[in-house]
């Protein structure tokens, strides 16, 4: 009899919230679809660059590494863009999970670079540089405590997917026939040595992610996590009437 009388209290209260956790959820998606609208526009309230398209003017890098890479690069008038075409599907309850789909990002940029790699193969570019990513999938799902006295996600698994990786770079290396080889080597076999990496470092992301996410939930009840939903969404809307839905038209018609 003990046994059915703690079923029934776990239906009960799963089927409480679900009902709760939809409410919250329709207004994290509210969030999301108000800051796709608005992603053309800087938000600094929000600490925010314009994020579609992304921009930025000037970036360096330099590694020396007398047993493998020395080199110095330059990014100039770089432009990513895409990031408000990604879609967003989730569902809160015990059993959560968060599916983004991205069916494109592109990116452009003038570079530089001059260094050599293992001291064999010389690096010395100039030109442009252009690439596209389709189709990434990525699929999130945990199991969230609610018996403990703070919240805790457990069996936190994520799979990523990409379907498409392109790669043009104007003379990246000095000779023409490695520099040849080596974009048909990236956009070949890019696409599956990215997925092999993730598929070789996923336990150590999943774990440090994991992580990362009970150090902040770690701090909350449900209760403390509704309202501040709450309050992300009153916060978010008052900051998103200030500036113009207009991103997505602007996007379309550019």
């Amino acid at each position: 009899m003990k046994s059915y009388k703690f079923e029934l209290i776990l239906i009960l209260l799963s089927l409480y919230l679900k009902s709760f956790d939809a409410i919250k959820e329709a207004k994290i998606k509210k969030i999301i679809k108000d800051l796709k609208l608005r992603m053309c526009h800087p938000i600094p309230e929000l600490g925010l660059p314009a994020l579609d398209p992304f921009e930025f003017r000037n970036f360096t890098v330099t590694l020396n590494n007398e047993y493998l890479i020395d080199f110095y690069g330059r990014l100039t008038q770089f432009q990513l863009t895409g990031l408000s075409d990604i879609k967003v599907d989730l569902m809160l309850s015990v059993n959560s999970k968060i599916d983004l789909i991205i069916p494109s990002i592109n990116f452009n940029t003038n570079y530089s670079i001059k260094g050599t790699i293992d001291d064999f193969v010389k690096l010395n570019g100039a030109g442009r540089a252009e690439g596209s990513v389709q189709n990434t999938k990525i699929h999130i799902t945990w199991h969230t405590n609610i018996f403990s006295p703070k919240l805790a996600a457990e069996n936190l698994n994520i799979t990523f997917n990409i379907g498409e990786a392109l790669f043009k770079i104007d003379q990246l290396i000095e000779d023409q026939q490695i520099d040849s080889f080596v974009h048909q080597v990236i956009n070949e076999l890019g696409l599956e040595l990215l997925n092999d990496l993730w598929m070789d470092n996923n336990e150590t992301i999943i774990k440090f992610t994991q992580e990362q996410i009970n150090k902040f939930i770690g701090n909350y009840t449900i209760n403390d996590f509704f309202q501040l939903i709450d309050h992300m969404a009153n916060e978010f809307k008052s900051i998103f009437d200030k500036i113009p839905p207009n991103c997505k038209k602007i996007l379309i018609e550019t």
